[in-house]
């Protein structure tokens, strides 16, 4: 361990101040005695930084920091590396020191397989049920697991290479595995290739195939808020193939594919959902992908008691859907994600649930994604109703280069085999170049209204920002999980903080020498430039002190500030340049300790790891006092209210919350322990407090909800709706969902008068205006037909020309009195759909009140004739296998629900396991639909990182 005094460390920092390479960074190094002094008065007891210090250690491993897991309750030091070269560390006191695990597992697998021990470790599973204990997945089929943090492990025995572990939320020993046949892993086995599941009720030491053809598993007891119920431990959802034959293609849509629940492991089963591919666990819902019966579109199923009961959802726009990424579930409010376009796209529409979750509206057009599912899209954790997105506004005039374009689409849409030749030859035509267009909106009402972040006044070195666009467009733009420059963060503790990177202008910045790092600590309203250029950042002792580092190149110290970014200060923590990573902390980030990482070059030119423990225990040598009376001169802690509406009146979301916190000078520390105390009242309804309601929009800085036109609307009847009676209609606005204002503005929406109950009343008068000109054609034409004859010959054509026109009419009036049959039928049909809907209008019934049901294709949904091809490559066994050069199953790297473009590529089987991202846990999306990449949400194999901030990857860059 390295001990530095603090005032030799802000000697060394202002030497190194005047030739560091990297940009100016704006940190107050050499803080004035009365600049210090002041503070002290600001903060009764502090002490003078300058007899602090800060411990630092540091550890080589092979390669990077590819997930790091605490392991233990709140209070253990236990902490486990898994590298990019699949090594395992392990620390037992916070990540001061590390011991590689891999010697010890090795020689324990040994003894179960002396000729195939394991060599690397290619995931970490912690336990649901037991924090202490942890499963490792191997390679060759090898695993392990630890019951007390890392002291012991024990090997799992099976006689399968299996993967995709499920670990049983309430009871260690139970676990479910997925393996392949052997014909998977063997091309030349007899056969079909197919996924089977397997169950452990002993820990892993003996394993029972119980299903086939599976496509995704999960306990059901992993649902979250109790949806499980009464459901017996052993109980299990799970998406299979109906038919058992032939090769199971991984990674599409499959009319054949149901969703079932089994109780008792396969003894019984019973169907939840006809056609129910895919389904994932959210905060509220058990939410599921049910396609149609060609495999074409796909629909969103929800069900809030376990699979008991389910409905479908209803979506604004009958547009369709390629893939859904769960957004955000924490708040009773439903953001879904849908890519409309295809895999490759670039964007999606972000939409909004009501408070039942019945009916979605559309929030952000445009929501910036990536290819793998991963969205710009965050919440500010420790606020309600507060939550970052980009979006393109330009993307209208992107997605018209495209279409122009001959060729593939950029944007992931199927091309047609003549474009595909056309772009091939080399073809005259060429691409419109247009520049994207991004730029960040924050929401402080839930997705209500959007509007852009206002700019810092003054850059990080004390100069004004001069805008380099002027006008209505000059407002602060911040990278997200798209992007390989630090993303939107926030952390729960740190109330009303966060941090980014960004730039100030009209649109989002993508060259590295206009990036700098900003930081808000009034929940988004306001902003302040920290530094110059890209860093990367944690907060730590509830936002009482945040450290930062400059990732653009290797650097040799970090940054840190104790006053909530007012100012820093620069410390040395290596003499050898490391390009960082990461910098974290414990998952409460309450505590004063940080693991820095990152890699540099070794001695043979390859990319080694370095961790460092930076400790700022002694940073400040006493404890904060007086959080009972806080605002009070004795007390280091003040009152805060944070408010969504311009005038910063405090309500937000219908109410006002007081948050105690730390005073932005007091030097001392807020200590693990501390309970922030709240208090609550609510407030007078204002137009912040409503949202458009389904079939209405709004600009995104706000304005009225005026008609979506391109949203059909159908007036939702109640049943009990008798002639001369009224029922309510929206007016366009719905209360978000959560919010508690009372009084004040209202929306009660448009009284409307019950139509007549006879039905020749209930027909749309577009109707009635078909019938009667029908039947007036019908006539006419006889009338002509018959003049015609009696004209020729009168006596002889009497007849035929009677039965002419008899014949003619009768056909006339049978096909109307049919068309009319059927609308008084549809008619009926849509009341009927409406029973038990109340008395609300649009957006309030039990189907969609406007577009109708979510239905959509996925991004290779082929068409009836590519269907008919598909299944007839299926039914000879045309092979699309999930293995890996040594037979195992494949890692997924992505976190999307997609699907094939049509020419047969998928996924690969981990991809079918990987699908579903931790729902609203380390900032981690939700996916829905069939997958390439990820992790499950409870006890998955493989995928999910359990690090914070994860963005694109860096390419490492040298001095």
């Amino acid at each position: 361990m390295r001990s530095v005094v603090a005032a030799l460390a802000l000697a060394c920092a202002v030497a190194l101040a005047s030739a560091q390479s990297q940009p100016s960074i704006g940190f107050k190094t050499d803080i004035a005695a009365a600049q210090v002094a002041s503070a002290a008065a600001s903060a009764p007891g502090s002490v003078n930084t300058a007899a602090a210090t800060i411990g630092v250690n540091e550890k080589i491993i092979d390669s990077g920091v590819q997930d790091i897991a605490w392991v233990g309750d709140e209070h253990s030091d236990t902490v486990f590396v898994q590298s990019v070269g699949k090594m395992l560390y392990r620390s037992g006191d916070g990540g001061k020191t590390w011991v590689s695990q891999m010697h010890l597992l090795q020689k324990l697998t040994w003894q179960f397989h002396p000729s195939e021990t394991i060599q690397a470790v290619t995931s970490m599973i912690k336990s649901p049920a037991d924090p202490n204990m942890v499963f490792f997945t191997g390679d060759n089929g090898m695993h392990l697991l630890t019951r007390d943090g890392g002291a012991t492990y024990e090997a799992v025995g099976a006689a399968e290479k299996l993967g995709e572990i499920r670990l049983h939320p309430k009871n260690t020993d139970m676990m479910l595995a997925a393996g392949l046949s052997e014909r998977c892993g063997d091309r030349a086995a007899a056969g079909a290739c197919y996924k089977r599941l397997f169950a452990s009720l002993d820990g892993g030491k003996n394993w029972k195939m119980l299903h086939d053809y599976v496509v995704q598993f999960e306990w059901a007891h992993s649902m979250r808020n109790n949806m499980a119920g009464d459901y017996p431990q052993e109980t299990i959802i799970y998406s299979a193939l109906v038919e058992k034959k032939g090769t199971q293609r991984f990674g599409q849509w499959d009319h054949r594919v149901d969703l079932f629940i089994t109780e008792d492991l396969f003894v019984n089963s019973r169907t939840i959902v006809k056609r129910g591919n895919r389904f994932l666990f959210t905060d509220l819902f058990l939410a599921i992908a049910q396609v149609d019966a060609r495999a074409e579109h796909v629909s969103l199923v929800l069900s809030s008691d376990g699979g008991r009961h389910t409905r479908l959802v209803g979506m604004p726009y009958d547009i369709r859907q390629h893939s859904y990424t769960i957004l955000d579930t924490s708040e009773g409010t439903v953001f879904l994600h849908v890519n409309h376009l295809g895999e490759k796209s670039k964007w999606g529409n972000v939409y909004a649930s009501n408070a039942l979750g019945t009916n979605f509206s559309l929030s952000l057009p445009y929501n910036r994604r990536d290819e793998n599912g991963k969205c710009d899209f965050e919440k500010l954790q420790s606020l309600e109703g507060v939550y970052v997105a980009n979006y393109y506004d330009n993307a209208d005039e992107i997605e018209a280069a495209d279409q122009h374009f001959i060729g593939s689409s950029s944007m992931g849409q199927d091309s047609t085999p003549s474009s595909k030749a056309a772009a091939s030859k080399g073809g005259k035509a060429k691409r419109a170049v247009v520049t994207p267009v991004v730029r960040t909106v924050i929401t402080f009402d839930k997705g209500g209204v959007w509007e852009y972040l206002n700019p810092p006044r003054t850059r990080a070195n004390g100069a004004p920002i001069r805008c380099p666009a002027q006008g209505k467009h000059c407002s602060l733009h911040l990278h997200g999980v798209t992007d390989v420059f630090g993303p939107f963060y926030a952390t729960e503790s740190a109330v009303g903080m966060m941090m980014a990177t960004g730039c100030v202008g009209d649109r989002l910045c993508f060259r590295e020498g206009s990036i700098n790092t900003y930081l808000s600590r009034d929940g988004g309203h306001e902003w302040y430039e920290v530094a110059e250029g890209s860093h990367i950042y944690e907060f730590g002792d509830h936002g009482g002190i945040i450290v930062m580092a400059f990732d653009e190149r290797p650097v040799t110290s970090i940054q840190y500030s104790w006053d909530e970014g007012a100012t820093w200060e620069s410390y040395d923590f290596t003499t050898t340049p490391v390009l960082i990573d990461n910098i974290m902390i414990e998952p409460g980030a309450t505590s004063t300790r940080f693991l820095v990482y990152g890699t540099r070059e070794s001695s043979n030119a390859a990319r080694i790891g370095a961790i460092f423990h930076v400790d700022f225990a002694d940073l400040h040598q006493r404890a904060c006092v007086g959080v009972d009376v806080p605002d009070s001169e004795e007390s280091d802690y003040e009152t805060w209210t944070p408010s969504a509406g311009p005038n910063q009146d405090g309500c937000l979301l219908g109410h006002k919350v007081q948050y105690v916190r730390r005073k932005r000078l007091a030097t001392c520390f807020n200590g693990e322990e501390l309970e922030r105390s709240r208090e609550l009242s609510h407030c007078e309804c204002t137009e912040m407090d409503f949202e458009c309601d389904v079939g209405y929009k709004r600009d995104l800085q706000g304005g009225p909800c005026v008609r979506d036109l391109s949203v059909p609307a159908t007036a939702a009847i109640p049943m009990n709706c008798p002639a001369g009676a009224t029922y309510m209609i929206t007016d366009g606005y719905r209360k978000v969902s959560g919010d508690t204002c009372a009084g004040g503005v209202t929306h009660p929406g448009v009284p409307t008068l019950c139509p007549d109950s006879s039905w020749h009343h209930n027909l749309a008068p577009s109707r009635w205006i078909l019938l009667i000109g029908s039947l007036t054609v019908a006539i006419g034409l006889c009338a002509v037909q018959y003049s015609q004859s009696v004209g020729s010959s009168r006596p002889k054509g009497w007849g035929p020309a009677t039965a002419g026109c008899m014949r003619f009419t009768l056909t006339r009036i049978v096909s109307v009195s049919l068309w009319a049959l059927q609308a008084l039928r549809d008619w009926w049909s849509g009341k009927a759909g409406r029973r038990g809907a109340g008395s609300s209008g649009w957006g309030a019934s039990g189907k969609p009140a406007f577009g109708g049901s979510m239905a959509g294709g996925s991004a290779g949904a082929p068409a009836s004739a590519e269907y008919k091809a598909m299944r007839a490559d299926a039914d000879a066994e045309e092979e699309t296998m999930p293995w890996d050069d040594d037979g195992a199953l494949v890692p997924g790297e992505g976190d999307d629900f997609r699907f094939t473009d049509g020419d047969g590529e998928d996924g690969g089987d981990a991809a079918i396991d990987a699908a579903f991202a931790d729902l609203g846990v380390s900032g981690d999306d939700d996916l829905l639909a069939l997958p390439v990449g990820g992790a499950a949400p409870t006890g998955a194999a493989g995928g999910a990182s359990q690090v914070p901030k994860l963005r694109a990857p860096r390419v490492a860059k040298s001095d």
